[in-house]
């Protein structure tokens, strides 16, 4: 006979399917652009005719399959730093936290440290979701530091250049962008790390701490704003400059 687990069940997996995305957790404002996106307007009109919108980097559903992994394995406590960040992040995003607060708070206690067994959160297929879990896929979702805006229409967009399912979706244009030798190097290595977990049969230990580590550091980092240099403008659409 098989034990009884003690503790919550919750469905703790990100939904990947049918690109469903969660909402990000910084505000964008709806305002349009010029081509050279350095005058905008509250309306469309043909002068401001560019939607602006936030890219990933690391594509998310490579950070929600870590995720789902960990979860099905019952190794989301090595997610611990990943888990702190999201709930400093949220702190830093909301001062106005209301009842978000408590509820990330929980989930990070029942899944990091819980003081009981009864008190554990674990990941159950059919359960329902833990309070506050929208919240939270939210900031796993969209790290600060994996974020750039532009304009919502590239020609180097890697849905683009890289259309079929099984391509690396990892955005190399905002390189330039980033600007920065280091902060780059820990974007490519994380990618590297969850190309793995997304294609080894047994994923070890060491490399969610790995992922864990770097994926806590990018939500702690800050997007990278629009810069209307970092941009050219050809036939109708936008590509990073080179």
């Amino acid at each position: 006979m098989a034990a009884v687990r003690r503790g919550r069940p919750f469905n703790l997996l990100i939904t990947l399917a049918n690109n469903a995305r969660p909402a990000y957790p910084f505000p964008l404002g709806h305002q349009f652009w010029n081509t050279k996106l350095t005058q905008s307007n509250n309306i469309r009109t043909q002068n401001f005719p560019i939607d602006l919108k936030y890219h990933h980097i690391i594509p998310w559903a490579k950070l929600g399959f870590a995720w789902n992994l960990a979860a099905r394995t019952d190794r989301l406590r090595l997610l611990r730093k990943t888990l702190g960040s999201a709930v400093a992040a949220h702190a830093r995003l909301s001062p106005d936290q209301g009842q978000d607060k408590e509820r990330l708070e929980a989930i990070q206690g029942g899944i990091v440290r819980p003081p009981k067994d009864v008190d554990k959160i674990y990941h159950q297929d059919g359960a329902g979701r833990v309070d506050g879990w929208d919240v939270l896929t939210s900031l796993l979702c969209w790290p600060g530091g994996d974020i750039f805006v532009g304009p919502g229409e590239r020609t180097d967009d890697p849905e683009v250049t890289h259309p079929n399912a099984n391509d690396d979706k990892f955005d190399q244009p905002a390189k330039s962008i980033v600007n920065s030798d280091a902060s780059w190097k820990k974007l490519v290595d994380l990618n590297q790390n969850l190309n793995q977990v997304s294609t080894m049969q047994a994923v070890p230990d060491d490399l969610l701490t790995k992922v864990d580590d770097k994926w806590a550091e990018l939500i702690s980092g800050k997007y990278y704003p629009l810069v209307a240099s970092e941009w050219d403008y050809i036939k109708g659409k936008h590509a990073v400059h080179k």
